[in-house]
């Protein structure tokens, strides 16, 4: 069992809770919601996932976990810190004793959460913040726009 429901009204809550019942719950099941607003959505991540890439292209000498890392540790970390009180005790822990080159390395090779934990509003402000940086130190990130209009035509959009 697998899958994802949007779920807009109560009727559509009720059916769900249906069909619920109907499923097979000899294997448990994980379920988890969202406020649908909240929830970022795969083009933002799959955008930054890009925008590391063009960076680290562009810089020549950089590898796009390093990229990536930086960009966490700059823009990501900084709105974890701000919104999340128990984000704090990940910070202490996991990153606060190392130094940036480690803090790079931790967060750019996904051993400790980050940008998976920002919702739809928080991921926008840690992209304009990326984009804002690299922008102003001659690195050209593809555009949004840019970007959706190569995956429609991959895809079929």
């Amino acid at each position: 069992m697998h899958g994802k429901k949007i779920i807009n009204n109560l009727p559509e809550l009720v059916s769900l809770f249906k069909e619920i019942k109907s499923w097979d719950w000899s294997v448990p099941l994980a379920i988890e919601y969202c406020k649908k607003d909240e929830h970022r959505n795969l083009s933002q991540n799959a955008l930054s996932h890009v925008w590391y890439r063009d960076a680290a292209k562009q810089l020549g000498d950089t590898e796009i976990w390093e990229v990536a890392g930086a960009c966490k540790l700059d823009y990501a970390l900084p709105i974890l810190l701000g919104d999340d009180d128990t984000y704090n005790d990940i910070y202490k822990y996991c990153l606060e004793p190392y130094t940036r080159e480690e803090r790079i390395e931790i967060l750019g090779k996904g051993y400790v959460a980050c940008t998976r934990l920002l919702n739809k509003k928080q991921y926008t402000e840690y992209l304009q913040g990326v984009q804002n940086y690299y922008g102003k130190n001659g690195i050209r990130l593809m555009a949004s726009g840019e970007y959706q209009d190569i995956m429609s035509r991959m895809y079929h959009i």
